[in-house]
């Protein structure tokens, strides 16, 4: 499939970015000659990123692990565990020149619901309303419920699921919200 498309021409780029999850670390011969063929046509204008399941010392000895060593940039990434999401907030509020007590960031950290990417965006949005240096629950607070706007509707899902936390925190904006 990969083959298919990567000879499809767009008509609004000269750029093309294709993904592949390999679901477990093994990649077919005919995958393997595809994209052989690939890096021997030293097309700049396709990027593939492969996202693979992390890595044992003996299948970064595998044949097409060191065929992407040797032809591609290999970046491992690794996913972090609840228990250093505190940490990361902390870097990121120093990266906008902020400072919180640990209440606050885990506050923030449960807010996301450890999402980094959600977690920096109230951070930037923070950075951007307050001159404050040090962040305080009450602030945190503040900029999290006025960025969440819900209707009536939205507290449809939440109950069909048995979600309370979310129905609660549903609620709670809705009673805030003026409007």
């Amino acid at each position: 499939q990969f083959s298919l498309k990567s000879n499809n021409t767009s008509l609004f780029s000269n750029k093309n970015l294709y993904k592949i999850n390999l679901t477990k670390n093994k990649i077919s011969k005919q995958a393997l000659k595809i994209l052989e063929q690939y890096w021997s046509s030293n097309d700049n204008d396709t990027i593939i990123i492969i996202i693979c399941p992390k890595l044992s010392a003996s299948e970064k000895k595998l044949s097409w692990v060191q065929k992407f060593d040797k032809n591609a940039v290999v970046l491992q990434i690794w996913p972090l565990f609840p228990n250093q999401i505190p940490a990361w907030i902390n870097s990121r509020l120093k990266h906008y020149n902020f400072s919180a007590d640990n209440q606050t960031i885990n506050i923030l950290a449960n807010y996301t619901q450890n999402n980094l990417l959600a977690a920096d965006q109230a951070l930037f949005k923070l950075s951007l309303t307050t001159d404050k240096k040090n962040i305080t629950k009450d602030d945190l607070i503040n900029i999290l419920f006025k960025q969440n706007k819900f209707s009536c509707f939205d507290l449809l899902d939440p109950l069909v699921q048995g979600n309370t936390d979310k129905l609660l925190e549903i609620i709670k904006v809705l009673q805030t919200d003026p409007q």
